[in-house]
């Protein structure tokens, strides 16, 4: 089982703005894939980050998901936003191997 999160901090402000577009991408994912991402808001850390998360029988599950939703025009149009909504620099993604 693979786990994939990624996360972005907002710009000063724009915390709410980010969490919607969070949202959008996710049910942008689910059409284009099928496949449901969870959004997720940090509760200590760094307060203005949201996650994205999703499960994967394996590697190649995950790959399979990521070139359907990169191909996807509705995604590439909506991801254009995220350079208003996120700190530079911030998007990091995790993949977990579940043991």
């Amino acid at each position: 089982m693979i786990t994939f999160v990624r996360t972005a901090v907002a710009m000063p402000g724009r915390i709410q703005d980010l969490v919607g577009f969070a949202k959008e991408i996710a049910a942008i994912a689910e059409k284009a894939t099928g496949r449901k991402l969870a959004v997720a808001g940090a509760v200590g850390s760094v307060a203005a980050q949201v996650a994205w998360i999703g499960s994967y029988d394996n590697l190649g599950q995950f790959e399979e998901f990521s070139a359907k939703l990169t191909g996807d025009p509705a995604y590439r149009s909506a991801a254009q936003k995220a350079a208003t909504l996120m700190v530079p620099g911030s998007l990091t993604d995790h993949i977990w191997r579940h043991v």
